[in-house]
């Protein structure tokens, strides 16, 4: 509990260590690498997240991937069929990749280098996180009769819990200064549980109901006035 008190810009270094644990994973040359070189094996932190990464050096992101390969193929009843048939490809080609997104994500942000173009680092996802501030539940109730519009607003083929969800979201997120909110499109794509918002239902979306920009390479939405709570 000491660790949540204080200023979090004191804490960067402990939630810098915290994200190498997560995403730890064995190298394959096992040459010691210098301390200014960029490393995927973390298991010097072991101690400090044990539940983080092993003391092999695997994160739990790892560990928790190759699991959930074996599963899948192991189980093709259990789970959707084309995860079934591509488990053992994914399981077999996970540790390369892998590798070289923890690479890329040690990219110093004011690097020149191109691995280091248009992805996200670790220093991004600690920036983003003393931007947004503490996790925080801001559970919202649309009214029934709101409800109703939305529904009524729907595409035909769209789940009837997409629409309330970005309101939702628009509502739990929108700046004081702006009516447009960042729409993270891979974040609603997992908590759909699918790539269907994606690929499928963002296209979709009803203008009289969600006006959306990609100014500057960003995907914004807002909620018009007249589809949000009196």
């Amino acid at each position: 509990m000491r660790r949540c008190q204080g200023d979090p810009r004191e804490r960067i270094d402990y939630a810098h260590d915290g994200l190498c644990a997560w995403c730890s994973i064995p190298e394959r040359d096992s040459t010691p690498k210098e301390e200014w070189q960029h490393r995927t094996n973390f298991a010097p932190l072991h101690d400090q997240f044990p539940k983080l990464v092993d003391a092999d050096g695997w994160g739990w992101f790892s560990r928790h991937f190759h699991r959930a390969m074996r599963f899948a193929a192991a189980h093709p009843d259990l789970v959707r069929k084309n995860y079934a048939d591509s488990a053992g490809e994914l399981d077999k080609h996970f540790d390369r990749v892998w590798r070289s997104k923890v690479l890329q994500y040690q990219t110093e942000a004011l690097s020149t280098s191109t691995e280091g173009a248009w992805t996200i680092r670790f220093d991004d996802m600690i920036a983003d996180a003393l931007e947004l501030g503490p996790l925080r539940r801001m559970a919202q109730e649309l009214p029934a009769e709101l409800m109703e519009r939305l529904e009524r607003a729907r595409p035909e083929k769209m789940p009837s819990n997409v629409l309330p969800t970005l309101v939702t979201y628009f509502l739990a997120n929108r700046p004081e200064d702006s009516d447009w909110v960042v729409l993270p499109v891979t974040n609603f794509d997992c908590y759909f549980g699918d790539t269907n918002f994606g690929r499928k239902y963002l296209n979709q979306l009803p203008q009289p109901v969600i006006e959306r920009s990609n100014s500057f390479g960003i995907s914004r939405y807002r909620v018009r006035e007249e589809y949000l709570p009196k």
